[in-house]
């Protein structure tokens, strides 16, 4: 039985800071993403980035004074006058270390630029990163706690990647169908699919 490959991505100096409460912190997208809350856990990592935001629990200063009331627990709003809807908070997981931090549903109709830390994917046409590729590509569009669950330890990653690719269409009109739609043809005459 052939030894899968390893590959070593060598990691430029480069990193992103943010302040938190006056202190500068590292952001790490990828820890963020492990400890989402448990209500954010069927989002993808692409989904994550598009439709939530970090911020204080007690941070009001995106609500306003009057408005909606919402109760994730049963899902009510509670009218108080006018106004747009509170945003749902959602707390990050213990591990997470983030006590006074939380992660915000955008609201509907908004439009993201996702902003990934790091080197662009490596090529799909390219024989020695092919597996690169495709598990970069299950990060991003599949939703995982750990890497470990997103392959069966018995399977290629070959397997996994084309059902993602085939789960999103291209024609969907969804960000991840537009992405695994380019990987479908981003490199013309490929075989990495």
């Amino acid at each position: 039985m052939t030894e899968p490959p390893v590959y070593h991505i060598n990691q430029e100096e480069m990193a992103m800071l943010t302040v938190v409460d006056g202190s500068i912190k590292l952001k790490d997208q990828l820890r963020d993403y492990k400890y989402r809350g448990e209500e954010l856990a069927d989002m993808s990592f692409l989904e994550f980035m598009l439709d939530t935001y970090e911020d204080s629990k007690d941070n009001k200063e995106d609500e306003p004074e009057i408005g909606s009331v919402y109760d994730p627990i049963d899902g009510a709003s509670n009218s108080r006058g006018p106004g747009r809807p509170l945003s749902t908070r959602i707390p990050y997981q213990d591990e997470a270390g983030k006590g006074k931090r939380c992660r915000i549903i955008w609201s509907q109709g908004h439009e993201t630029l996702p902003r990934f830390v790091g080197k662009w994917f490596c090529r799909s046409d390219n024989d020695h990163e092919k597996d690169l590729f495709r598990g970069s590509m299950l990060m991003l569009l599949k939703p995982w706690r750990t890497l470990d669950k997103l392959k069966d330890p018995s399977e290629t990653l070959r397997v996994p990647f084309m059902e993602i690719v085939l789960i999103f269409p291209p024609n969907a009109g969804s960000c991840a169908g537009a992405i695994a739609g380019k990987a479908r043809t981003m490199y013309p005459g490929s075989v990495c699919l």
